[in-house]
């Protein structure tokens, strides 16, 4: 027996596989859409998640849904306004906010959109570029 000490990843293979696969396709892409879907694929298959959506600035100062995975697929498109709600929230502080139940979350800027998506936990994490978050008429590839 080694006396090396045991050596404990945080993710399993497969995890580590698609974190890889995800950093090799961000660094390459020139395209935004393609970037973005990879990143929802993975958030989904990272986290085990039935949904997963990343939304973009627009001119306006609005977050618009961009990409969708599951039932949020359907709000593509939808708006709401950047300084409100949990996506929101995420994007001033520039870190991760964890919901665990977004049916009694106060701060929630779209109702209706969770309602539709069935969206019960949450997690929002800012994609930021050059402490500046993409925007829709961005042509350059998303981070995270």
């Amino acid at each position: 027996m080694s006396n090396s000490p045991a050596f404990f990843l945080p993710f399993d293979v497969p995890q580590v596989v698609t974190l890889y696969r995800l950093g090799q396709l961000v660094r390459a892409s020139l395209d935004l859409d393609a970037t973005l879907a990879a990143i929802a694929d993975a958030a989904c298959e990272l986290t085990k998640a039935e949904l997963s959506a990343i939304m973009l600035l627009n001119d306006e100062g609005e977050l618009v849904l961009r990409v969708g995975r599951g039932a949020v697929s359907a709000a593509i498109g939808e708006r709401v306004p950047a300084e409100a709600g949990i996506v929101g929230r995420a994007l001033r502080q520039r870190q991760v906010v964890l919901i665990p139940d977004m049916q009694s979350e106060p701060e929630r800027a779209r109702p209706d959109l969770d309602a539709r998506s069935g969206v019960r936990a949450y997690i929002a994490a800012p994609l930021v570029w050059d402490d500046t978050a993409p925007t829709n008429s961005s042509e350059r590839s998303a981070s995270s």
